[in-house]
């Protein structure tokens, strides 16, 4: 979440309506306390699926192989 100051979002306001589009939610301040949450309200990306990644990572053969630059601090 983004946080601006209610005069830096008079200025920036495009960038913050961008963001929400993209589905990052924009907090603006006044004083430094909380005033207002631009957010998107509609979200069109889909929620992921368990194990939708399966097969798609590997780990090689070498993964748990003691590294030769940490050999001075067993």
């Amino acid at each position: 979440m983004n946080t601006v100051s209610i005069e830096i979002a008079g200025v920036e306001w495009r960038n913050i309506l961008q963001d929400a589009l993209m589905g990052i939610p924009s907090l603006i301040t006044k004083a430094g306390r909380p005033f207002a949450e631009v957010k998107p309200l509609i979200t069109d990306r889909p929620k992921p699926v368990f194990g939708c990644a399966k097969g798609q990572v590997s780990l090689s053969s070498d993964f748990d192989k003691e590294l030769a630059d940490f050999a001075e601090y067993k």
